[in-house]
Parts: C-alpha cells; structure tokens; sequence
C-alpha cells in the first residue's frame, strides 16, 4: 500500500488509519478504535508499532508512521501523558539501528520540540535521544549544551531524582562518544546535586 498522508487527517480518523497500517504489517490490533476513548486507542497503537520493530519497512514509511503517532500525542494534556510518552520512546529504541538509527533520533527531536518548552514530558524523550544516541553513535545530533539543560531542568520543575538521572544520562553517553572533557563538567555537575543524605550514591556515580 502506499504510505497514507495520516497527519492530513482528523484525530480519530487518523488513530483509524493507523490501526489500520499497522494491522496489515502483522500486529495484533483491531482495525476499530477503541469503545474506551483516545488515551487507549494511542496505547494500543503504540503496542502496535511491535510489527515494525519485527519487520521494519523503508524509512520514509516508519518515518511518516511515526510522526503521525507523535502528532497524536502531542494533543494528549501533560498530566496525561507520561505513560505514553515513556511507552512510545521504549518502542523507538527497539527499531534497529542498522537500517533506522538516524530515523530514531530525528523523530524524538521532532517530538521533543513540538512539545510545549515548560512540559516535563521533554525529560523523557530527551533521555530517550541519549540513550539511543548511545547506541548509534548519533550523540552529535543531540543538545548536550549543559547551560541549556540546566536551563531545562529548571522549567520542568524536575526535581533531584529526575535531574540526576538526566545528567547520568547524559554522562553515559558522553563517555560512550568519548567526549571525556564535557562529560567531566557534567558529572561535576551531577555530584553538586548530592547531600550528606545521599553520599552514598555520589559516591557510586563519582566511581563509574
């Protein structure tokens, strides 16, 4: 079939279609939306989007798939939408890197810059970019500008936990990219985050 214009169409049209698609690539999905509403019929297509990791098709066909999907989500309100968010970026990760590896990382920089910049959403799909990045070395066409993620961190209201885990993150993947001098300047900036509390754990992340 030809790659259908899905972004073109209206919302539950557009989930129709989907379903569709992905149903004749092989996955296990009704081709009728959902009787429980749009949040389930976008968690059912993203379980769909299984059929691709299998047997993925050319690019431009995921490519249009996928930005479909993330035109969908973009409408669903940010108290709503985490489950969702972590879900679709844990598929992208799946698709293979041999075949799809830039695909991966242009569709989550769409996704992460269509969001609202004050959404906490971003965290997810910017730590879904670095650990993709991590395993097709593409770190370079990700933001690692340290100032701009503080700056991010900030208007996310993230929290220690989260921004920790961010930085580590980011860490991670500066050293798989061999970039030691920013990776440096980031750890130093993840063990600020630590108290007398929470030593312990400075100390894990200062001996990696």
């Amino acid at each position: 079939m030809n790659v259908p214009a899905f972004i073109d169409l209206a919302e539950e049209n557009q989930i129709g279609e989907l379903r569709q698609y992905l149903k004749e690539k092989g996955a296990d999905i009704s081709a009728e939306n959902s009787e429980h509403g749009f949040l389930d019929d976008l968690r059912q297509v993203i379980g769909g989007l299984d059929s691709l990791i299998k047997d993925p098709p050319v690019e431009s066909e995921v490519e249009c798939v996928i930005n479909s999907l993330i035109s969908l989500l973009l409408v669903v309100p940010a108290d709503q939408g985490e489950s969702l968010v972590v879900a679709f970026c844990e598929k992208i990760a799946k698709l293979p890197s041999n075949t799809h590896g830039q695909t991966k990382i242009r569709v989550l920089n769409s996704f992460f810059h269509g969001m609202n910049e004050r959404s906490r959403l971003r965290y997810f799909v910017l730590c879904g970019l670095y650990k993709i990045s991590t395993q097709d070395g593409l770190l370079d066409y990700v933001s690692t500008d340290l100032n701009q993620i503080k700056v991010w961190m900030d208007e996310w209201e993230l929290g220690v936990q989260k921004s920790q885990n961010l930085l580590r993150t980011l860490h991670d993947a500066l050293i798989e990219s061999k970039q030691s001098e920013l990776a440096t300047r980031v750890m130093i900036e993840l063990l600020s985050t630590y108290t007398v509390e929470n030593a312990a754990s400075a100390w894990e992340d200062a001996h990696k």
